[in-house]
């Protein structure tokens, strides 16, 4: 953990009203990566060691999700279930009509962790996925039950 970019952060979203660990990644002039690996180990964050073909159909546990994709030029939200999830080695797709309906390239991933963001009097649970160039690749929040609940923390 790099105890003063925590620090910092930490700091940050108390004398900012900072709503989001993006908010506070721009605002700290850092890639989100960084600052949610500086977050790991502590409560905030942890890594998970696992391979997305088990990581995703764990989702489907979770109920109602809302799941961003997004890059500089867009941000794609898709509200709904992981369910009709197919997967092979490179690919993946989840198809829920009028829900979500993602597909996905496993071989983009390259770390993942669970993360927990409070913000003012919002705590919000999701799993973020990075790509090799430590871009988020996906982020999924579940809408009514924490993650912890179900045993995806324990792949770490």
């Amino acid at each position: 953990m790099n105890d003063s970019l925590y620090n910092l952060y930490q700091q940050a979203k108390q004398q900012n009203n900072l709503q989001s660990m993006a908010e506070s990644a721009n605002y700290l002039n850092v890639t989100e990566a960084e600052l949610i690996y500086a977050c790991a180990n502590a409560d905030d964050a942890k890594r998970l060691n696992i391979n997305p073909t088990l990581l995703l159909p764990e989702l489907a546990n979770l109920g109602e999700i809302k799941t961003i994709t997004n890059n500089k030029y867009a941000t794609h939200i898709h509200i709904g279930e992981f369910k009709n999830i197919r997967l092979n080695n490179l690919t993946g797709i989840v198809l829920n009509p009028r829900e979500l309906d993602l597909r996905i390239f496993l071989d983009h991933w390259a770390i993942s962790f669970a993360l927990t963001e409070t913000f003012s009097d919002n705590i919000q649970h999701s799993i973020q996925v990075f790509d090799h160039m430590v871009i988020p690749y996906i982020r999924s929040m579940p809408l009514k039950k924490p993650i912890w609940l179900f045993g995806i923390i324990s792949h770490q």
